[in-house]
């Protein structure tokens, strides 16, 4: 008797750790289209810039119990003055985010950032005037109902920077 428990037993702990770890790879490359979609709306809706990737990768297992999306060539580009600067290229940029509020809560917590052989150039003019500044500004005069507050938290434990270069110029 109980050993015909403890064989049920292993058989259903055996496909429940199967099936969770073919959801764990298979559903990333479902989402990441979507994923892409999503987050050049953001960048387009929040910042006034250029700015390119190649591809996005969900990775579960990288940073568990974090989720981790990872952009390949990310460039940003300047736009006015800074039009043929180049803000930041980097190979790839990986971001870990809180899997578990995700899931729980729809809120994105942001929990780690690691940049891959980045070049990151920062200019500031002789006006004051910097390159990096490329945030849009929010519109006051619109309706509270039109804004849509962020479901973005902030709560980094790490960032870091392998094989970087950065160069600052102040005029």
């Amino acid at each position: 008797m109980m050993k015909k428990f403890f064989k049920w037993f292993g058989i259903t702990l055996g496909a429940i750790i199967l099936m969770v770890a073919l959801a764990a790879i298979i559903l990333p490359r479902i989402y990441s289209e979507k994923i892409r979609v999503d987050i050049e709306k953001e960048i387009d809706r929040k910042i006034d810039a250029d700015v390119s990737f190649s591809e996005v990768h969900l990775r579960l297992w990288k940073h568990f119990p974090n989720l981790t999306f990872a952009l390949s060539d990310l460039l940003i580009k300047g736009r006015g003055e800074f039009e043929h600067d180049t803000l930041a290229a980097v190979k790839e940029t990986r971001m870990a985010v809180n899997l578990w509020k995700l899931i729980s809560k729809r809120e994105v917590e942001l929990r780690r950032i690691h940049l891959v052989d980045p070049e990151i150039n920062v200019y500031v003019l002789k006006d004051g005037k910097a390159n990096y500044n490329i945030s849009k500004t929010i519109d006051t005069t619109s309706t509270a109902s039109s804004q849509q507050p962020s479901s973005l938290k902030i709560a980094i434990d790490k960032i870091s920077i392998g094989h970087g270069k950065i160069t600052y110029n102040d005029w």
